[in-house]
């Protein structure tokens, strides 16, 4: 039996959609706002986005276009149920939904703009934009396209990068809240946001002259997402700690790389990288200043671009030492590294070893689960705890920002009784194997 033409129209988050069925079952849909607003008289809703879906799948069905092939195409003015308000005539439909992308010439006494067409697609720009990132080595590449696929690309991806306007952008911003009140968190809208803000200023003033495809910023003066609870960071107490590092059930290796992350409060890619040839054991002291890619496991310059010299916990020195017997200056400290399910094996091991305090593992709207990141929040807290003198624990940490570390230092007051000693004395590993 064939397939029947039926177009697509639904409402999510706020965002109405249109849109068409492909053979394969997969769905092929855009906001209807975006590619067909209906006009004045008739209700921007689901029934205008299934009429204006039914036309895509019929010409669609007649091989008259293809998602594939095409960015936009044409269509007349679709029929709207009879119970709606009478259809504007056509020439009060826009032009075209989907027309074919015409391509032209910049003015070359724009010297701020780049070569490419008016025309090319947010979605088109951003994966240029996305290489020319990765080609700087920037680490947060995954995690750029999985947000703009997920809050830029349904609003913004089939817009014009050159047109889109305050407006459009106001659009995206109402999407993110409806997403946030339908349950998504709030720090996720967030970072589609962030995203959405570097990627139209770099599209306004970025150093790569071939992004630049705007003379302004459509962000600017637009508000931001709402904000919700900020969830508490997460640490273990000296007393959990022994209990991790001192369980038979906890594999060595594991043990001692809980040991360097509290101890040395490095970021995970920054204790990954750490050579034998970083650490001066005589004086004391450990040079953090490169970080492995998430992604590519390649070496680049650490977060922050700027290197880091501070003293290591002097209980931490014995362990170092006797790691340290055999090794080749250019050998890494943790040659195994980090793996990439650490968060998860962490909590598994907390268990193992008896800890089963449950902010360590609740995941509400206050509260989130125990990562193995939360291991260099742990030894920062602790310094805090101890007074270390603040701007010392800020070039210890690597905050750019002396805001961040005065977070940590305002927890350690609240918890600094009864606490317990910081940087406890260690266990005495059974061999010398690294972690």
């Amino acid at each position: 039996m064939a397939r029947p033409r039926s177009g697509i129209g639904f409402k999510q988050r706020g965002v109405v959609y249109t849109g068409v069925r492909l053979p394969d079952g997969r769905r092929w849909v855009r906001p209807v706002a975006l590619i067909a607003p209906p006009p004045p008289g008739i209700e921007l809703g689901v029934a205008w986005a299934r009429a204006v879906g039914l036309q895509l799948q019929a010409r669609f069905d007649r091989g008259e276009w293809s998602p594939e092939e095409v960015q936009t195409i044409a269509v007349s003015e679709p029929a709207l149920p009879a119970t709606k308000a009478a259809p504007a005539t056509r020439a009060a439909m826009p032009a075209a939904i989907d027309r074919p992308a015409r391509r032209t010439t910049v003015p070359s006494t724009a010297p701020t703009r780049a070569s490419e067409p008016p025309s090319e697609t947010v979605r088109v720009w951003f994966e240029r934009w996305l290489n020319d990132r990765a080609q700087k080595g920037l680490s947060t590449v995954r995690t750029d396209r999985s947000r703009f696929r997920s809050h830029v690309e349904p609003v913004l991806g089939d817009k014009s990068i050159a047109t889109v306007s305050k407006a459009d952008i106001e659009a995206l911003v109402s999407a993110l809240d409806d997403a946030t009140r339908a349950g998504q968190s709030w720090r996720t809208s967030w970072n589609g946001w962030a995203l959405t803000r570097a990627m139209f200023r770099d599209a306004s003033r970025s150093k790569t002259v071939t992004l630049r495809v705007r003379s302004d910023n459509p962000c600017d003066g637009v508000a931001a997402p709402d904000r919700g609870t900020k969830k508490v960071k997460q640490y273990i107490s000296p007393a959990e700690f022994l209990s991790l590092v001192r369980s038979e059930r906890v594999p060595e290796r594991f043990r001692v790389l809980y040991t360097l992350a509290v101890y040395l409060y490095a970021r995970p890619g920054e204790l990954e990288a750490l050579a034998w040839e970083d650490l001066d054991l005589e004086r004391g002291t450990v040079h953090i200043h490169r970080a492995v890619h998430y992604d590519t496991g390649a070496v680049k310059p650490v977060k922050t671009q700027e290197a880091r010299r501070f003293s290591i916990e002097a209980n931490l020195l014995p362990l170092l030492r006797e790691m340290a017997r055999g090794k080749k200056p250019d050998e890494r400290v943790v040659p195994d590294g980090v793996p990439k399910s650490s968060a998860e094996l962490l909590r598994e091991h907390l268990r193992l070893a008896g800890i089963t305090r449950s902010d360590l593992f609740a995941s509400d709207a206050t509260r989130k689960p125990m990562t193995f990141y939360d291991l260099r929040a742990t030894g920062i807290t602790w310094r805090a705890i101890r007074g270390d003198e603040p701007l010392r624990i800020q070039r210890a940490a690597g905050h750019t920002g002396f805001d961040t570390t005065q977070g940590y230092i305002r927890e350690a007051e609240s918890v600094r009784d009864g606490f317990g000693e910081v940087f406890p004395v260690l266990p005495t590993p059974r061999g010398s194997s690294p972690p």
